[in-house]
């Protein structure tokens, strides 16, 4: 009989990119997302909080992630 599970936890060859979606919104975020785009998966997703009102205006801002995720295309 064949344990199924050793199957399971053998690591696995990596012959495709990994495919992710990033979740951020702080400053420190930044430098992780570029290392991702230019590693060898693909960031498919960035998802941040909506953009809120800022200072005494209340214009709507977007996040640091945001803003770098745009510059990123």
């Amino acid at each position: 009989m064949t344990d199924r599970r050793a199957e399971h936890n053998q690591p696995q060859a990596a012959s495709e990119p990994w495919r992710l979606i990033f979740f951020g919104s702080a400053c420190f975020s930044g430098p992780t997302l570029k290392a991702l785009v230019g590693g060898a998966g693909e960031v498919g997703l960035v998802v941040t909080p909506p953009p809120a009102p800022a200072g005494r205006g209340c214009k709507l801002c977007c996040s640091p992630i945001a803003t770098e995720a745009a510059n990123l295309g």
